[in-house]
């Protein structure tokens, strides 16, 4: 069962022939359906997609498939609810408010903060993009140029509009953007300077939760890391990712033997426990470099860390 939003005017009992035009040519295949089924979380796109539920001009297509003018998509029934994206609380709406960073005519860059997921899903009725939207009325056609972990703090791009939207996912396929996160690790991180290029490949998916291994048959990966310090028992780390896999900082952590300290599902059974009851992941998008406009240069965007992540550190620091 699947929770719709309240703007959509698709009727999702039966099967609908949308013809791309406008602002959608260009545009991936599973954006373009996210766009009419707002709510509808990403994994069920990819399964009607994958099982030729969706169809363009009658043919299977794959997700990342760019749609060209007068193309006919084939957009199959979907159950639903119908309930709706629930009202954006005043709690909510402070909150996002508070973590605006930057803003241009094509872009929003926010500090998101750790425990707020980027969409609605199992257990979420409403993310931050369904929460944005309601903000203001100039947001109200936002959309997620990339992803966080819910757990994960910091920068976050979204789009104000299709056209940058399509710009800056180039920039992402293109390795053209310098993202920068903060961590802190388990164990004395030793090495000053060290690359990691290890294969990731989801080994499941089970309620929306992947599973990320590294495999050689996996997808290349590569990050770089620096140590900013240890304190012995932990370390904080700079992580440096060249491409852009699922849970890719996690993961190489993870391979390298230094879990990221709150990580619930990368963190070895036998790993030190001293930190087991600790309530947040401490991975942080600490800075995003790239182009904010359709025409603008790249600007260096910096996300501070929250209050509960300065307090970590400087726990670290008198024990």
């Amino acid at each position: 069962m699947f929770i719709i939003d309240k703007n959509t005017d698709m009727h999702l009992n039966k099967v609908n022939l949308v013809t791309v035009e406008g602002p959608q040519v260009g545009q991936r295949l599973d954006n373009f359906l996210m766009r009419f089924f707002r709510s509808v979380p990403r994994a069920h796109i990819y399964r009607l997609i994958r099982k030729g539920q969706v169809r363009v001009d009658k043919k299977r297509c794959k997700p990342e498939y760019k749609l060209s003018e007068g193309e006919i998509v084939r957009v199959p029934p979907v159950r639903v609810s119908v309930s709706v994206v629930p009202d954006l609380s005043v709690k909510l709406r402070e909150q996002l408010l508070k973590s605006v960073l930057h803003e241009t005519n094509d872009c929003i860059v926010l500090n998101k903060p750790s425990g707020l997921a980027v969409h609605l899903g199992t257990g979420v009725n409403i993310g931050l993009i369904e929460g944005l939207r309601q903000v203001k009325s100039e947001w109200v056609n936002a959309e997620l140029a990339h992803r966080l972990d819910r757990e994960t703090s910091g920068c976050i791009i979204i789009s104000k509009n299709n056209q940058y939207l399509r710009f800056i996912q180039d920039k992402f396929r293109e390795h053209a953007l310098r993202k920068e996160y903060l961590a802190v690790v388990h164990g004395d991180w030793s090495d000053d300077c060290v690359t990691v290029q290890a294969p990731l490949l989801k080994d499941k998916e089970t309620a929306g939760q992947a599973i990320v291994r590294v495999k050689k048959d996996g997808k290349f990966a590569k990050t770089q890391f620096h140590l900013e310090k240890s304190f012995g028992y932990a370390s904080l780390i700079k992580a440096f990712p060249k491409t852009g896999r699922t849970h890719q900082i996690r993961v190489h952590c993870q391979h390298l033997g230094h879990a990221i300290v709150g990580d619930r599902k990368y963190t070895p059974i036998d790993c030190d426990h001293r930190f087991s009851k600790v309530s947040r992941l401490f991975l942080h998008s600490r800075a995003i470099t790239f182009p904010t406009t359709l025409q603008g240069d790249s600007k260096r965007i910096i996300a501070p860390i929250d209050r509960s992540f300065s307090d970590f550190l400087e726990l670290l620091r008198q024990i």
